[in-house]
């Protein structure tokens, strides 16, 4: 029986017992991945869960990428480069008003290298351990959770990117080294068992507005030694509110595979239609934050 057709199946099947049971008398028992399928289609030796069925194929695939070595293009799509635009420019708005465009070059190339392996590892550990929901949102752009990169490498990945852009940040003396220490553990618990931020309500929004909001723009200030005045904290407590805001709005598109695959996540708890409520809302009043941003920025020009 090809592997490949039975992912497929349960990819874009409610699992269904009867048309498994249909495969396995057309093509027969032949491998140990058959005999898996008939005791979930079955019942037999208790069966198992879907889930426990979809990880089962995916690592029985072994004519798959699973198999192949893994390239350089497979660690490229771990670091999921084309989702850090928004981070990106909140660092890059951080590091303008900070600096006044007035560092350094090697000191700026140093900070945006610090903020790349940053946002690589945030994002490589969150394919890591989020290959159970990937798999129910068919997500393609998850290498682990395609098989084209083995779980082992995944996380070795992700924990080289960690350790090198802390030994990085120590260059710039302890305060660097401390709060982007607490950027990359605030990234980790966020994904990572036994915290797994993201699956305990509103502390995933928390989590998420502080070490991809807030603290990624105010890091800069740290970074280049400047103060952070009046303008700065109303400005980091913006984007932590509009990053609730944008997290919100992920958790409800994800809602249907985040509560097949057991996350409890502050959309799940509270429920689609009142997550939809209060996300219009938060929207409604965002804008209401800027008013002293602007109060202050016209004294100054006044």
């Amino acid at each position: 029986m090809n592997p490949v057709m039975l992912f497929s199946l349960i990819a874009t099947n409610p699992l269904s017992k009867r048309a498994i049971k249909k495969l396995l008398e057309k093509d027969g028992e032949t491998t140990r991945l058959d005999k898996l399928l008939r005791a979930y289609a079955y019942g037999e030796n208790g069966g198992f869960g879907e889930m426990s069925l979809l990880l089962t194929v995916k690592k029985f695939d072994h004519g798959s990428k699973a198999m192949k070595k893994p390239n350089f293009e497979a660690y490229l799509k771990m670091l999921r480069i084309r989702s850090w635009l928004g981070y990106f420019l909140i660092a890059a708005l951080g590091y303008t008003i900070s600096t006044k465009l007035n560092a350094h070059i090697s000191e700026t190339i140093f900070f945006f290298v610090l903020v790349c392996l940053y946002l690589g590892f945030s994002f490589s550990i969150n394919n890591y351990f989020d290959v159970k929901e990937d798999l129910l949102k068919r997500k393609k752009s998850n290498p682990v959770a395609m098989g084209e990169i083995k779980q082992k490498e995944g996380i070795i990945f992700s924990l080289l990117l960690a350790l090198l852009s802390i030994s990085l940040s120590l260059l710039r003396g302890l305060n660097v080294f401390y709060f982007f220490s607490i950027l990359i553990f605030l990234s980790f618990s966020y994904s990572s068992p036994p915290f797994r931020l993201k699956s305990r309500p509103f502390l995933d929004l928390i989590s998420h507005g502080l070490f991809f909001g807030s603290l990624l723009f105010l890091f800069p200030s740290v970074f280049f030694f400047k103060d952070v005045g009046l303008l700065h904290a109303l400005i980091a407590i913006s984007i932590f509110y509009f990053s609730i805001i944008l997290e919100l709005r992920n958790h409800i598109e994800d809602y249907e595979s985040d509560k097949k695959a057991g996350l409890r996540t502050a959309v799940c708890v509270l429920g689609l239609n009142a997550s939809k409520k209060i996300t219009y809302f938060l929207s409604l009043l965002f804008p209401l934050l800027f008013l002293p941003i602007f109060y202050i920025i016209n004294r100054r020009i006044i």
